[in-house]
């Protein structure tokens, strides 16, 4: 049944990911099985190698950010789910508004701490994106730089990274929304601060002004990550209109050390396909088992509240294009 009702590739919703198969516990695999033409040959196999790389990478990173998002449980996943947690698509309103009040000191929404509500645990998550607009509450400069303090007073504190020099950064994790108004309120910044010619390290090739990539601001590295804008639309779809006036709201990741963590049973390997026709058929797969979790604590230890450890979350109001 599932090996013919089923597709076998990762071809969307019912591939390989979700196809029992393949999926086993928390030990997941894709293959490919290629009937080869000798002077193709060398070609297919590179080609499949590298797609079934980019498989694992791209379903570790998304559930990376699947565990940024969700909130902390000492519950154990079901067999078969990798992200730890209880998934934020999958929580009720009032696991949110509790997960809010257990980590008020490391949750913003927009450019305000003010605007974070602690009346009613059932409704307090949906009443504080409310309060979110589209004209003060967008991702700007300055309430990056608030998430930044709100990290830095929570209680116990989220530690900044610290290179060998003793220079401290957190690094951000933004949608394609929120990236690109935070992009739009520093292109002065970018403009005025950075030589615009090609005069050295901090000329053309690195001014943001004329080359994509990270924003670097007051200490904190923001990277674009265009899925987390994908999973407000196809599945965390209670931002859609969560915000004032039914406006679009995304999260920011902001991370410290030790926001989060892959355990690995079984690191990601290649597997081959033993029957291969005298050589005619060939078959390449890979194979991994592991774990992916937002660290947490109980805070204080005989309490019940769970500490999302090295996260402080911030939610801004961003239009589509």
């Amino acid at each position: 049944m599932n090996k013919d009702a089923r597709p076998r590739e990762n071809m969307g919703t019912y591939g390989a990911p979700n196809n029992p198969l393949f999926q086993d516990g928390d030990q997941l695999y894709d293959g490919v099985i290629v009937r080869l033409v000798p002077e193709i040959s060398n070609f297919v196999t590179s080609t499949w190698t590298t797609l079934l790389t980019d498989w694992i990478m791209e379903l570790t990173r998304d559930e990376i950010i699947k565990a940024l998002m969700a909130l902390p449980s000492e519950t154990q996943p079901a067999s078969g789910v990798r992200v730890n947690g209880i998934l934020y698509e999958s929580s009720t309103a009032t696991q949110k508004g509790q997960w809010q009040s257990d980590n008020s000191d490391r949750v913003l929404f927009g450019a305000s701490t003010a605007n974070r509500v602690a009346s009613a645990v059932a409704t307090d998550h949906t009443a504080s994106l409310v309060n979110v607009d589209t004209t003060a509450d967008k991702c700007t400069g300055a309430n990056l730089s608030l998430l930044k303090r709100v990290a830095m007073g929570a209680n116990p504190r989220i530690r900044p990274y610290r290179t060998k020099d003793g220079y401290e950064y957190f690094v951000a994790f933004a949608g394609l929304n929120t990236f690109r108004d935070l992009k739009i309120d520093l292109a002065t910044v970018n403009k005025d601060a950075r030589p615009r010619e090609n005069m050295g390290t901090y000329g053309a090739p690195n001014n943001p002004l004329f080359q994509d990539g990270d924003q670097l601001y007051d200490g904190v590295i923001v990277r674009l990550v265009p899925e987390i804008s994908g999973f407000v639309t196809s599945t965390w779809t209670n931002l859609l209109t969560a915000g004032a006036a039914s406006a679009r709201v995304e999260p920011v990741f902001l991370c410290g050390q030790q926001a989060a963590v892959i355990a690995y049973g079984q690191m990601a390997k290649p597997t081959f396909r033993k029957e291969d026709d005298y050589g005619f058929i060939q078959g390449s797969g890979i194979e991994a088992a592991y774990g992916v979790g937002k660290m947490f604590a109980k805070v204080p230890k005989a309490g019940t509240a769970l500490k999302q450890w090295g996260v402080a979350t911030g939610f801004f109001a961003s239009a589509s294009d």
